[in-house]
Order: structure tokens, then C-alpha cells, then sequence
């Protein structure tokens, strides 16, 4: 029901701009995130594993943000600074998921303890196993003063 919503809300606002990252003089539409967003889930295919988003909150980001949420597309976004250790020990509380990053270091890094890693900037088809993740899912992780990454699920049904 929210992603319907939300396609019609990116529908009818179509020319308006949707994202305005100021320190990159870049503005991206509704339509053009809607567009964007049509094409990765068109690239990513079906997984049907949650993802891990491992990106700076440039242009990509927005775009597999809006993927995700229009798509109905289980995820769970990470701030880039958060150590390896801490990408990995959510990934194991996600079960099998796979992550999108767009730092070459650290593909190499994630990739090196066993992590599934797509490289966002690569134009290709990706290859990675699927799952069946229920989909929709919208995940937050805190590590709170323990440093233990907890998850926290956000259901779409409760999204407005």
C-alpha cells in the first residue's frame, strides 16, 4: 500500500524537485529518481535478499533509496564510516544480505570476510545468489552504547 503511494505521489510531482544535494550543484526530480529507480530494480533483478546500503548520500544513494521503497525492496541503510566489523556483524543479524558499495577499498575489504558486494558503478548485470527475503522490509541499526549493532524493523504497514 505505501509503495502505491508513493509511486503516485512521485507520478503526480513528477517535474518537482525531489532531492537537492546543494554541495554538488545536483537536483534530481521525482521523475528521474522514479526513472532511476526503475532502472536498478531492473539491473539488481530479483534477489529477494535484504541489501545493505553502503553509500554517501550522493545522487546513487537517492536512487537505490527510492528503488527500494517503490519497489518494495527489503533493506537496511549504514552510514560509509561505520567500520567493516560493524557492516559485518549487521549483515549477520540480516542473515544473508547483500550489500551495495561504491568504494573500491572497501569492496575489496567486505568482499575479503565473506560478504556478498555489489559495486554500484559497475553498468552490468550482477551476479549474486538469490534468497527468498520477505520483501518490504525497512531496517535500522543501532549500535547504542554497547557497539553492538541491534536491527530494528520499520513494516511498511506502518509507513504513511
Amino acid at each position: 500500500m505505501f509503495a502505491e503511494r508513493l509511486r503516485t505521489v512521485f507520478s503526480t510531482n513528477e517535474h518537482r524537485v525531489a532531492v537537492d544535494i546543494a554541495s554538488l550543484s545536483i537536483e534530481l526530480s521525482y521523475g528521474e529518481l522514479a526513472a532511476a529507480a526503475d532502472e536498478w530494480s531492473h539491473a539488481l533483478g530479483s534477489i529477494g535478499r535484504p541489501l545493505v546500503l553502503l553509500l554517501d548520500k550522493g545522487p546513487r544513494y537517492y536512487e537505490l533509496m527510492a528503488m527500494m521503497f517503490l519497489h518494495r525492496v527489503s533493506f537496511c541503510p549504514l552510514d560509509p564510516l561505520n567500520p567493516d566489523t560493524l557492516v559485518a556483524a549487521v549483515c549477520s543479524a540480516l542473515g544473508n544480505p547483500v550489500v551495495l558499495c561504491d568504494a573500491s577499498d572497501r569492496i575489496r575489504s567486505l568482499r575479503s570476510l565473506g560478504l556478498d558486494v555489489i559495486d554500484v558503478r559497475e553498468p552490468r548485470e550482477f551476479e549474486v545468489s538469490s534468497g527468498n527475503c520477505e520483501p518490504g522490509r525497512y531496517f535500522i541499526s543501532t549500535s547504542g552504547s554497547t557497539g553492538v549493532p541491534k536491527l530494528v524493523e520499520v513494516r511498511s504497514s506502518t509507513l504513511r
